[in-house]
């Protein structure tokens, strides 16, 4: 069978340019990239972030076709512009869905906590329906354990609080977010924020 580009382009083990092959998420893993893709929609997009991704070769229909396991960021950007990524082939098989799972749920949390995010772009009950739908149960769980005495597996809709942080007894910007019941407080057009992760018990 003659090679793909896309079986090509992973077999020279160089970096190459998104222009030439189409970079999809795993199918197993697109519930957890449209939770990404919520977020990043509503975003302000990092200017620096890593080119390194963990892709697998399509068979048919599609062989030209590339699917992602790690590094949604990346595979969201690439929808979007043509940029130089280095890929690491792996097989299929070789997939841990729980552990891929797990990996990005964690990873996405740390996004949160560090785009600048427009609360207006965010639909609050779509997005928190579809993080519980989609994130691992145990990547819920261990976040919430760090914070609370009784944690549990889902997140609710005090996800989004505002408030101020202070460290060091100096008073932080203003951080965080949308709060679900008073949307009303988030109607300026020139205010940005940051997303912080807040789960209830």
């Amino acid at each position: 069978m003659k090679p793909t580009k896309a079986n090509s382009q992973l077999a020279n083990k160089r970096p190459f340019y998104t222009k030439e092959v189409m970079i999809r998420p795993y199918p197993p893993l697109f519930k957890i990239y449209q939770s990404y893709a919520q977020i990043l929609n509503a975003s302000q997009l990092p200017t620096h972030f890593q080119h390194d991704v963990s892709l697998i070769s399509a068979t048919a229909p599609a062989p030209a076709e590339l699917f992602a396991t790690d590094n949604f960021l990346l595979v969201y950007i690439a929808q979007q512009q043509n940029i130089r990524i280095k890929a690491r082939s792996i097989v299929e098989a070789d997939v841990d869905l729980i552990q891929v799972k797990y990996q990005l749920s964690n990873t996405l949390f740390k996004l949160m906590t560090e785009l600048k995010i427009n609360p207006q772009a965010l639909n609050p009950d779509k997005l928190l329906h579809n993080l519980n739908q989609s994130l691992s149960k145990q990547a819920i769980y261990d976040v919430n354990q760090k914070l609370y005495d009784k944690p549990r597996c889902s997140l609710s809709r005090d996800l989004f609080i505002l408030k101020k942080i202070k460290k060091d007894g100096e008073n932080a910007p203003t951080s965080i977010i949308y709060y679900y019941q008073k949307v009303d407080l988030m109607k300026s057009k020139n205010f940005t924020i940051n997303l912080s992760l807040f789960l209830n018990y």
